[in-house]
C-alpha cells in the first residue's frame, strides 16, 4: 500500500471513530494520544482497521503500545515492516 493512501485512510479512520473533528492536518510524527485524537479504549477498533489495511490480522504478540503512537510508526510497524 502506498504511504499516501495509508495516511489518508488512517486520518479518515481517526476522524470518523476517534477525534470527532477532521483529522486531516495531523502530522505523521504527532503523538495521537497526547493530542487527544486517540484513546486506549479505541485500540481494538484501530487494530482491526490496521489488519484490514494490511490484508491480514495484526499479531499482538509482536507489537508494543508505541506502535500506535503516530501515523508514521503505524505505517512502519504494520504496513512497510
Amino acid at each position: 500500500m502506498e504511504r499516501a493512501v495509508f495516511d489518508h485512510n488512517v486520518r479518515q479512520f481517526i476522524t470518523e471513530n476517534c477525534a470527532g473533528s477532521p483529522a486531516g492536518d495531523i502530522r505523521g510524527d504527532e503523538n495521537l494520544f497526547n493530542a487527544g485524537l486517540l484513546q486506549s479504549f479505541k485500540l481494538p477498533k484501530l487494530i482491526r482497521f490496521l489488519g484490514e489495511q494490511r490484508g491480514e490480522p495484526v499479531d499482538l504478540t509482536t507489537v508494543t503500545m508505541e506502535s500506535f503512537y503516530t501515523i508514521d510508526r503505524m505505517y512502519h510497524d504494520f504496513i512497510a515492516g
